[in-house]
């Protein structure tokens, strides 16, 4: 009987042993690999979502691309004097310096002049990068405006 209880001790034991051997045995070669795997995985996912946004970035600047060509600082003073001009609106003073185009109007509608820098944006891509805007009267003021193109 103590010979039949020993072999069932030593049977438990290499039973034991066999199962502990089995479950690392599975964990080195399976859920190793499939756990550094993932982080790869989750470490590409993190990477394409990066260049996603990277990519709708660029897309965005191409789109604005495409509907404004670039203008040199002698063209957005042609452009400006045009819109003015056309408008009826006296540019007192349109220098150009830096690579950047400052106009001065004495008098002006608020209102129209919101309406021509609108245009100036929509049509050419001429934006205010700095505005001096003082009120005269109620509705009329002015300005000093100094203004680039929106691909400078």
């Amino acid at each position: 009987m103590i010979w039949v209880d020993i072999s069932k001790s030593e049977n438990s034991l290499k039973l034991l042993a066999g199962t502990i051997f089995l479950i690392i045995s599975l964990y080195l070669f399976l859920l190793s690999p499939l756990q550094k795997h993932n982080n790869q995985i989750k470490v590409d996912i993190k990477l394409e979502i990066e260049l996603l946004h990277q990519l709708d970035l660029v897309k965005h600047k191409l789109s604005t691309l495409a509907n404004y060509p670039f203008l040199s600082s002698e063209q957005v003073n042609q452009q400006l004097n045009s819109i003015f001009q056309t408008q009826g609106i006296e540019l007192n003073s349109l220098i150009i310096q830096n690579n950047l185009s400052v106009a001065i109007i004495k008098k002006i509608k608020f209102s129209r002049l919101l309406e021509i820098l609108q245009q100036l944006k929509n049509q050419n891509g001429i934006v205010v990068t700095n505005a001096l805007i003082e009120r005269i009267e109620p509705g009329i003021v002015s300005v000093q405006l100094s203004f680039s193109s929106l691909l400078k």
